[in-house]
């Protein structure tokens, strides 16, 4: 299949309103769909659902080796709605635009299963979830310079199957959270190498649910860096919320237990621990130790 459309905003497919998602259904007639190439065109529409959906939702097509190169707007305002729904694909190329119609509901892209995809090129906005890996498996992916802006949360993962993924570059702005990571695997965690942020409202990380460390953060923009903080009561646990691993050294004072996600680690001061972003750390003292936390480079 070979679909070349005269630019995004050219060619646009634009449906009526409410018209029942998905409005474009792009799928394979058989089980595994290969080298397709559709780009340079445009989906526009407002419904309570999926505008642009690429592959079948129960993973029984797939598209290897494709390319996609799309912009897609969902005007509706609702919590099912959703800009570009992508599932299931192998080896492909994407590059996209996806937008909904503001911060309070939907989803600008979903992606449902993607495994080893080379360059995958996604902004992302206007929506309560920029982009949102979830269902199926997801792994050895390569995200190149993702923009994600103006959105409640930038990326939201909540499979265990999403792991070894490598975001590089690219920006987070203008959102309550940077991240929502409330599943994955912590031993195989996905990387984001040089983030830049833009505004964040609320934090980097939302920690309000069951938040994973499946996500590491290497050399993220300035603006995430914090001072050390002070230390808190004895036994009281503090939560790296900078969005980045640290480095802290405890020195002096009297320290019996320093316990790092709930387990003791150490029962002595003069030690240092690898503190990574949304884990705890707390010190069990009778006299006040001191600390210095350190980002890792």
């Amino acid at each position: 299949i070979k679909i070349t459309g005269d630019g995004p905003r050219n060619s646009v497919l634009l449906f009526d309103n409410a018209v029942a998602g998905p409005n474009l259904y792009i799928t394979a007639s058989s089980g595994v769909n290969f080298y397709s190439r559709i780009e340079g065109i445009g989906v526009e529409g407002s419904t309570d659902g999926v505008i642009l959906r690429v592959g079948a939702a129960d993973f029984s097509n797939a598209f290897n080796s494709a390319v996609f190169d799309f912009v897609a707007n969902n005007n509706s305002n609702t919590s099912n709605a959703c800009a570009v729904e992508l599932n299931f694909l192998a080896a492909c190329y994407v590059r996209l635009v996806a937008n909904g119609a503001g911060l309070a509901n939907g989803t600008a892209v979903r992606l449902r299963q993607g495994v080893y995809n080379p360059a995958m090129s996604i902004q992302a906005g206007n929506a309560r979830k920029g982009l949102h890996i979830t269902g199926g498996s997801t792994y050895g992916d390569t995200f190149d310079a993702t923009l994600l802006e103006v959105v409640g949360t930038g990326l939201t993962i909540d499979v265990v199957n999403a792991f070894a993924n490598l975001f590089l570059g690219g920006s987070i702005a203008q959102v309550d959270y940077a991240f929502d990571i409330s599943n994955g695997n912590p031993e195989l965690a996905n990387v984001w190498m040089a983030p830049v942020y833009g505004t964040i409202n609320t934090d980097v990380f939302n920690l309000t649910g069951t938040p994973s460390h499946s996500l590491t953060l290497l050399w993220p923009s300035a603006t995430t860096l914090t001072g050390t903080p002070a230390v808190p009561a004895s036994t009281v646990p503090i939560t790296n919320d900078s969005g980045e691993a640290v480095d802290v050294y405890i020195t002096g004072g009297a320290v019996s237990a320093v316990v790092l996600n709930g387990a003791t680690v150490h029962t002595v001061t003069n030690v240092s621990v690898r503190l990574n972003p949304g884990h705890t750390l707390a010190l069990t003292y009778t006299i006040l130790p001191g600390w210095t936390w350190i980002r890792c480079r």
